[in-house]
């Protein structure tokens, strides 16, 4: 160590003892780091998952709690939407409230499906209940909550229904829109 110091210029020898110790800070301010703190600083995801008919929303969840488990997303939104329910075929044989009851009856099941996979995950979410139209109503929701993402499931969608709902979206809203199936 001495020959190596006598060949070395007094300037070096000081600026590499202060590199050393500014590396050894700075291993230490990250050891003392923890995982939370980490976290809450790179996660920076809300996602909005809309549960669109009675077909739910299975993939989305699945893809929100492996987002989540990657520790890409904070928290996720579900988004139930029901229909108008006195407008078409069904209105004039049946009452509005009996309509909305098989309407609700049929939404839970796909609501049930969604929030169970997100809660076995351990994923936080919270989840509201919307009347309108599908877009519309998507669109006004994330204009008010401001999401980061928005995931859709196609699984059950057909190749038109796909391109209408990505079309209508992206006219309404500024939030990205994944759709996985």
């Amino acid at each position: 160590m001495r020959r190596i110091q006598s060949r070395c210029p007094p300037g070096q020898i000081a600026h590499a003892r202060y590199s050393q110790q500014l590396l050894r800070g700075v291993n230490a301010a990250l050891a003392n780091l923890k995982e939370q703190d980490i976290r809450q600083e790179f996660s920076m995801f809300r996602m909005l998952i809309p549960v669109l008919d009675h077909e739910g929303a299975a993939e989305a969840a699945r893809f929100a709690a492996f987002m989540y488990l990657e520790r890409c997303v904070t928290e996720v939104e579900l988004l139930e939407i029901l229909e108008p329910v006195d407008q078409g075929r069904a209105a004039a044989f049946h009452t509005r409230s009996s309509l909305a009851r098989l309407e609700k009856r049929a939404m839970l099941k796909a609501l049930v499906d969604a929030r169970a996979i997100l809660e076995e995950a351990g994923v936080p979410y919270k989840w509201k209940r919307v009347f309108g139209r599908r877009t519309k109503a998507i669109a006004a929701y994330a204009a008010t909550t401001r999401p980061d993402v928005m995931v859709i499931d196609a699984s059950h969608m057909g190749l038109f229904r796909r391109l209408a709902t990505l079309a209508a979206l992206s006219i309404r809203t500024i939030t990205p829109v994944t759709m996985v199936h």
